[in-house]
């Protein structure tokens, strides 16, 4: 009957979801953009599909100088999932969020078995009734985005590794510690809960042996695994730490001009990091993905320093994790808008077992608790889900007016690459598969390598641009200025290749 009642409350979150988005998608340009790498993703899929390369419509030029296999900037798993399911049910916007949806079902149902295997029945129903009820769960299981795949591989690992005999862990565990990263690099660290079971359920002498040698063959098979199949993709991160805008999507010499030294990338992470910190903590602003970022980084110290206290390891471990990967986030990525909450989500089903845990406690109050539990359901969905998607239809109506604009007063030349603003752009080139589109070069070298790669045709500059390349830096490329058009009270230029 649990189980029943589990799948009877995902297909309710579901439908509810999919009620207040009026069984549409959502823009992919809403949220500061944090949804149109769906763009790359789908476009990826149909390739797959139509060539058997994964090759995406986006072209970062800053990637154009380096030697590699791919220019795609992520691993395959979300690509090839996306493929299976357009193979199957056809490209249209239900395909196109199953593998998500499946993905939020399948954390769920980790939540139930791990919880029960661990702290027992009523943790498990806790468990898998916080992972439900977390907004942002639901609202990215209605995207094409591959943040529910990410989570829902490194959890339904972690709750499969809790099943295996402990005959079979020394042979199993590391293989299935590294299926997450297939989806995402930082899925790794999984390794740390799974290595507190193993150093909790060994016999005391082989505790450090049985931990240790998981752990080495584990990042054998980790780094074996980037060096090879998941490798020869673009760098960003040097770009990520060092640089700006332009040094990680637009500017192709950054890459080859600057190679820092071991004590410059220590002052550079540790500026890096302060400064992202600072940032997180004196942000005011009330919004879901604000709120739930500082939540899941104050609540790793707390579970952290719960564990230590109690000496209980999972519960270490487990705040280790979300320690670990923070202080990856603040190092490495920028935390503005939904950029460190998307890395950091992958947290939420851990910290949901350990919450399930706390909460059992408090057996004797179990109405009270309940009724705690609903109001934290309803507040986290309004903050969360309501407040995200009451704009959307704005956002569509804007995306609309977008694309025709770009096909009735720029109409670009489908067959060669477009050069327009990232936060104009993506609308139009999810409707107009397969047409290519780059962001504008920071330099007229970095443009050279973009011509040699796949030519342009058409550019929309946005009157602020024209200080990266001029007019007349492009007039020695070839290009023409055609038209001056004007869009939401804004200049743009149109220039052409002959």
């Amino acid at each position: 009957m649990r189980f029943i009642g589990l799948i009877f409350g995902f297909g309710f979150f579901i439908l509810c979801g999919l009620k207040l988005l009026d069984w549409k998608p959502m823009p992919v340009s809403s949220l500061d953009h944090a949804l149109n790498d769906q763009v790359g993703y789908v476009s990826g899929a149909r390739s797959f599909l139509e060539r058997g390369v994964i090759e995406t419509t986006s072209i970062f030029p800053s990637t154009l100088a380096q030697n590699t296999k791919t220019k795609i900037l992520y691993v395959p798993g979300h690509y090839l999932a996306l493929a299976g399911s357009f193979s199957f049910f056809g490209i249209n916007f239900l395909s196109s969020i199953l593998p998500s949806l499946l993905g939020y079902l399948g954390v769920i149902l980790a939540a139930y078995f791990s919880g029960k295997k661990i702290f027992g029945n009523k943790a498990s129903l806790w468990a898998s009734f916080l992972v439900m009820g977390f907004p942002f769960f639901l609202f990215f299981s209605l995207t094409a985005m591959a943040e529910l795949e990410v989570i829902a591989s490194t959890f339904i690992v972690f709750a499969v590794f809790l099943y295996v005999p402990s005959a079979f862990r020394k042979l199993i565990a590391p293989i299935l510690a590294v299926i997450p990263i297939f989806f995402r690099e930082t899925s790794i660290i999984v390794i740390f809960p799974m290595a507190a079971m193993i150093w909790k359920e060994a016999e005391p002498k082989r505790k450090w042996s049985e931990t240790g040698s998981f752990l080495l063959v584990t990042f054998i098979l980790f780094f074996g695994l980037l060096k090879g199949p998941l490798g020869g993709r673009p760098d960003l991160i040097r770009a990520n730490v060092f640089g700006s805008f332009s040094e990680i999507y637009t500017d192709a010499l950054f890459g080859g001009s600057f190679n820092p030294t071991l004590p410059e990338w220590v002052s550079a992470l540790a500026k890096h990091f302060w400064g992202n910190l600072k940032f997180l903590l004196q942000d005011k602003s009330l919004t879901g993905e604000a709120l739930v970022s500082k939540f899941l980084l104050i609540f790793s110290i707390i579970v952290f320093l719960v564990g230590w206290k109690k000496k209980e390891g999972l519960q270490l471990s487990i705040g280790f994790m979300g320690l670990v990967l923070w202080v990856a986030i603040l190092g490495i990525y920028a935390v503005t808008g939904f950029r460190g909450l998307r890395v950091s989500l992958v947290l939420v089903p851990f910290f949901a077992l350990v919450v399930s845990c706390w909460l059992s406690e408090f057996s004797r109050f179990r109405f009270q608790m309940f009724f705690l539990g609903l109001v934290f359901i309803g507040l986290s969905f309004k903050v969360g889900f309501l407040d995200l998607v009451k704009d959307f239809n704005q956002d569509r109506v804007r995306e609309l007016e977008i694309i025709r604009f770009i096909d009735d007063k720029v109409h670009p030349d489908k067959t060669k690459v477009f050069v327009a603003p990232f936060w104009l752009v993506s609308p139009w080139l999810n409707q107009n598969y397969p047409a290519k589109w780059a962001f504008l070069p920071a330099n007229i070298e970095t443009f050279k390598l973009l011509q040699k790669f796949s030519p342009v045709g058409t550019l929309l500059l946005h009157d602020s641009e024209l200080a990266v390349l001029s007019l007349q830096a492009l007039d020695s490329l070839g290009f023409k200025k055609n038209e001056e058009t004007v869009f939401e009270g804004q200049k743009y230029y149109v220039l052409r290749h002959p």
